[in-house]
């Protein structure tokens, strides 16, 4: 049975952030979807605060999602 280092799997792990190239797209990709979360949030709020019905906040929540959803689909 092999003991594995535990330095060397913390540096195994983070070894792809040393490629700039990588390091940018997956900073980008983070910002991405922090921003998408946001808006996100801020668009139920908004309808939470123009309308008591539950539906319409939930079909915001929904309307949101959806087209991710669908591309995902059919990306497999």
């Amino acid at each position: 049975m092999q003991h594995v280092d535990p330095h060397q799997s913390g540096s195994a792990i983070l070894a792809p952030l040393r490629n700039g190239v990588f390091r940018s797209i997956w900073t980008a990709s983070q910002i991405s979807s922090l921003g998408w979360l946001v808006q996100t949030v801020a668009i139920s709020w908004l309808m939470a605060t123009i309308s008591a019905s539950d539906l319409m906040v939930a079909l915001v929540q929904a309307a949101s999602t959806l087209p991710v959803f669908f591309l995902s689909v059919l990306a497999g």
